[in-house]
């Protein structure tokens, strides 16, 4: 079972491509948080970068994060994210706005966390990797293959802990 868990491969394209993406996506955003004066539009653009990047990590990563070694460098971004989280708590945005727009920089270690969690679930009761249920098929998203009960189940867990987690 902990060869299934602990898959550590060379990085491939798509781990490259979306790593470097995302980066540039994070560079636009702090630009973007730089540039704005208004307190709320920058609580906002907070939201709306740690929300993408939860469900891109969780819907459209899921493969990458079998990886370990691509797990492990989402965790290492993840903790930034929680560095950057208590650096703003202690910051005058924090007093000044609503802290709800600033959780999901602690959640991204939390969603990847529940994500392997899943992820062992899954391998324990299927005996395969999670997989995510595509949009009105029953296959994944990718067409890996015909995604199991329990995988719409944790779709749905998934949801309601990313809700659950922006409301704490």
């Amino acid at each position: 079972m902990w060869d299934k868990i602990l898959t550590i491969q060379k990085l491939k394209t798509w781990d490259k491509a979306s790593l470097i993406i995302y980066f540039i996506f994070s560079l636009v955003i702090a630009i973007i948080f730089l540039l704005v004066n208004n307190l709320k539009e920058k609580a906002a653009t907070i939201f709306i970068y740690t929300a993408s990047t939860q469900f891109f990590l969780y819907y459209f990563n899921y493969r990458s994060l079998r990886n370990f070694k691509v797990y492990l460098i989402w965790m290492g971004i993840s903790l930034l994210h929680l560095l950057l989280y208590f650096i703003i708590i202690e910051s005058q945005y924090f007093e000044l706005i609503s802290s709800q727009l600033f959780v999901g920089l602690r959640n991204t270690v939390l969603i990847l966390l529940l994500f392997q969690v899943l992820q062992i679930i899954a391998i324990l009761f299927i005996g395969k990797p999670l997989v995510v249920p595509g949009k009105g098929r029953r296959m994944d998203s990718f067409g890996e293959r015909k995604a199991h009960y329990i995988e719409y189940l944790f779709a749905f867990v998934f949801i309601i802990a990313f809700c659950y987690l922006h409301m704490i």
